[in-house]
């Protein structure tokens, strides 16, 4: 009688294994994809007192594009606070523009590493793509540095078509050579 229980009891086991799909046969999610960036510009020397803009082209693939994420790294001193600029409504599947950074006031030769990337309303990031940006002491850029921009038709493709708009600025106050971290 006990050998009975035992293989009713394996039995019982056994059709309920049978119940539980294993692992392959579940049916996975699909998977998402974040944001591309797919092309982008920047000049690698300003000067105190110039702009900056930093050209972007982006598209959303599963999600509306929701906010540029802006990280800096300064030499001497260390990593800023992420920085972030919302997008306006019309950006949100796809963009084509430029963030602008007003640099003013330093006192000496700043090397800065920039990483952007996008995050979309499901917060899934884009690919990351890093700047680097040596800021020369002067009032103005000097133009006649190798690379610098006199107008907009010496911007490369995709930028250099007239119709690249400003998609916010960059609102970090650089720290000078006297208030770094020792």
């Amino acid at each position: 009688m006990n050998s009975k229980r035992h293989i009713c009891l394996i039995g019982l086991l056994f059709g309920v294994l049978l119940l539980i799909p294993p692992r392959g046969w579940a049916q996975a999610a699909p998977e998402t994809k974040g944001p591309i960036i797919t092309n982008v510009y920047a000049m690698e020397r300003r000067g105190d007192g110039s702009i900056w803009k930093i050209f972007i082209e982006a598209k959303g693939l599963d999600e509306k594009m929701d906010r540029i994420g802006i990280m800096m790294d300064q030499v001497g001193y260390g990593h800023y606070p992420t920085e972030w600029v919302y997008l306006k409504p019309q950006y949100e599947d796809y963009l084509k523009g430029y963030l602008q950074w007003n640099i003013n006031n330093l006192r000496d030769k700043i090397q800065i590493t920039v990483k952007l990337f996008i995050v979309d309303r499901a917060g899934k990031e884009s690919n990351e793509v890093v700047f680097p940006l040596t800021i020369e002491l002067g009032s103005e850029m000097d133009y006649s540095w190798p690379g610098a921009l006199l107008d907009q038709s010496e911007l490369p493709a995709p930028f250099d078509q007239g119709d690249v708009r400003k998609l916010g600025y960059i609102n970090i106050d650089l720290v000078g050579p006297d208030n770094y971290k020792n």
